[in-house]
């Protein structure tokens, strides 16, 4: 619905608790409202689904409305977690590899992506696009069953985005040493959006 979400710890002159918790803004992210767990959370990883935030403060979380949490065990500690935009299957990489869960975090089984995953990103309901720390992105279209691993490097990403073009091609987005690329092809050939 255009709501952003955020954690982390305030910019110096803000009105933010610190830590600042689960925050949104409703305008694109010029101004911020602390949802909860405001002075008490700083979620190194969070992802939203259509069945609610899932964050990880040190404790693996689950809410619903954005105010009451439940919490949930994992294997090993994510690095990022990854929603699907429509069954909420929630993705996370971990020093215990790829993980899925079908229940907001509840339980979870192992993927097995062709190299470690660092970083993880949806496309589609079936499209999953990770990244090693090598930089090679590897593909499922499958929902995680089958795997292909990409021959070129696009260097040791950041940050990973995922989508499809209005033509239906599979767009990745990565942050680079600095820049922001996109990718069409696995990264056979990149292009620079933000140097």
């Amino acid at each position: 619905d255009g709501t952003l979400y955020a954690s982390g710890h305030p910019a110096p002159g803000t009105d933010l608790p610190q830590p600042v918790g689960l925050i949104t803004s409703q305008d694109t992210g010029r101004t911020w409202q602390v949802a909860s767990l405001g002075g008490r959370s700083d979620f190194h990883a969070l992802t939203v689904g259509p069945d609610g935030v899932i964050g990880f403060d040190g404790t693996l979380r689950h809410t619903s409305d954005n105010t009451n949490w439940t919490t949930r065990d994992i294997p090993s500690p994510p690095r990022v977690l990854a929603a699907a935009p429509t069954s909420g299957k929630v993705l996370a990489t971990t020093s215990a590899g790829l993980l899925m869960s079908q229940d907001q975090g509840a339980t979870w089984s192992s993927l097995d992506p062709p190299q470690t995953a660092v970083l993880v990103a949806w496309a589609d309901e079936e499209t999953i696009v990770t990244s090693s720390a090598e930089g090679r992105l590897a593909t499922s279209s499958d929902a995680g069953q089958t795997w292909t691993l990409h021959p070129e490097s696009i260097g040791q990403a950041e940050a990973l985005w995922a989508g499809r073009t209005s033509d239906g091609q599979l767009e990745i987005i990565a942050s680079v040493e600095g820049r922001v690329i996109s990718t069409t092809d696995a990264g056979t050939t990149t292009q620079t959006l933000v140097q």
